[in-house]
């Protein structure tokens, strides 16, 4: 559960092309021991702003490929 949340986070930073973090769910910088292998956690999504980046992405071709970054992080 750890490696495999680990491993989607960074496969997140991949996928949205950017180095920053969220304040919440997946991509934040910062998890809890505890948190991250609780199975039952349901903190591990991609938050909304992520969610509408994938699909802009999705949308375009590579060469024109919108950046992305959170702002807070």
């Amino acid at each position: 559960v750890v490696l495999g949340r680990a491993v989607a986070h960074e496969i997140g930073h991949y996928l949205l092309r950017t180095c920053s973090h969220a304040p919440q769910g997946l991509m934040r910088a910062s998890i809890g021991a505890q948190e991250f292998a609780d199975v039952r956690s349901q903190s591990f999504r991609l938050d909304r702003v992520a969610r509408a980046h994938l699909a802009r992405l999705a949308d375009s071709p590579l060469s024109k490929a919108p950046v992305f970054s959170y702002a807070s992080r």
